[in-house]
């Protein structure tokens, strides 16, 4: 009345291998979990782009993913129609911007060339050139029989003028000769006599002591 051995045998057997293909099944499982589905999900997307209609592609949908969690969003985008019973698939897209919470995350950058702005340049450099071509005509226009005495400037000069004057004066007074160069390659040199003048300008008076450079 008892079992016999080789029965047994069998059944512990039997018992073994599906244990063992088990464990190996899980183990495969396992060692897949880090490999890319990037290929799967270009088919995916080809077998998507191939349906002719929303309909072909929910029933694609079900077939290759199931049934699938119903999820419900809401946003603060006005909806285009107030109707309750409108499907979501009669509303027209939205874009969101979503952002991982990680620490790690960086935004990416945008790689975009250069605009071309050679004409700009080129007009403000014409610009630049003929204001700075004017403003010599005005300083030069002060030197007289080789110097520019500021005690003798009766009118009242501009700002700039008056920048640079005090830039060829400070130049000078850097150098142990008084001497110094100006942007417009003349060489002078600063003399001071006893006193002060007054440099009369668009936004006050100067007094500043009597200077006086001479040009070689």
């Amino acid at each position: 009345g008892q079992e016999c051995e080789a029965k047994k045998v069998l059944k512990i057997t039997s018992d073994i291998i599906r244990n063992i293909i088990q464990n190996a099944a899980l183990i495969v499982q396992v060692q897949n979990w880090g490999i890319s589905r990037k290929d799967d999900y270009k088919k995916f997307l080809e077998l998507f782009l191939k349906c002719e209609d929303l309909e072909e592609a929910h029933k694609l949908s079900a077939h290759v993913f199931g049934v699938q969690q119903i999820e419900h969003y809401k946003t603060n985008i006005p909806r285009d129609e107030d109707g309750i019973n409108n499907s979501v698939y009669q509303e027209e897209p939205a874009m969101f911007l979503l952002k991982p919470h990680t620490r790690g995350y960086r935004e990416r950058k945008d790689r975009t060339g250069f605009a071309d702005k050679s004409l700009e340049k080129m007009a403000q450099r014409e610009s630049y050139l003929r204001q700075a071509q004017k403003q010599k005509e005005v300083v030069l226009r002060y030197i007289r029989e080789q110097k520019i005495r500021f005690a003798e400037i009766d009118e009242v000069v501009s700002e700039d003028t008056r920048a640079i004057f005090l830039q060829w004066i400070a130049q000078a007074n850097m150098s142990s000769e008084k001497t110094g160069r100006t942007e417009y390659g003349q060489e002078y040199q600063l003399k001071r006599k006893d006193g002060s003048c007054v440099l009369k300008c668009e936004d006050g008076d100067l007094k500043m002591p009597d200077y006086t450079l001479e040009f070689k």
